[in-house]
Order: C-alpha cells, then sequence, then structure tokens
C-alpha cells in the first residue's frame, strides 16, 4: 500500500497538490496541456484577463492551505 493510499485525510500534501493540479489546469488550459493532464485541450484560446486574475487567486489560496 503507497503513502497515498493508506491516508484518508483529505488535508494530505498529495490530496492538497492534486486538487491544486486540476484547478490550476482549469485556469491554464495550454499549461495543462504541457503537464499532461486531459480535458482541457478544448478551452485553448480562451484566454482573459479574468482568467489570469483567477489564476493568481488560486495561486495565493494554494499558497495559503501549503502544510
Amino acid at each position: 500500500m503507497s503513502v497515498r493510499e493508506s491516508s484518508t485525510d483529505d488535508q494530505t500534501v498529495f490530496a492538497l497538490s492534486d486538487r491544486f493540479v486540476e484547478q490550476l489546469a482549469a485556469h491554464q488550459p495550454m499549461l495543462a496541456t504541457q503537464m499532461g493532464v486531459a480535458g482541457h485541450d478544448a478551452e485553448w484560446g480562451k484566454s482573459t484577463i479574468q482568467r489570469a486574475g483567477r489564476t493568481w487567486g488560486l495561486l495565493i489560496r494554494g499558497y495559503a492551505q501549503r502544510p
């Protein structure tokens, strides 16, 4: 059993990392493709100022949630 499988706590570093990567991929579809995160290819070319602002907010919240 791996460390990831043995923990049921949603606040593990792995759970936080998984959520952060998924949220970042949703905000930055080009980056999602570069990271190999599937499901965001159709969002290419829809970048906006609002998306950039949401990405900064995500980064700030992610930093605040670090263990």
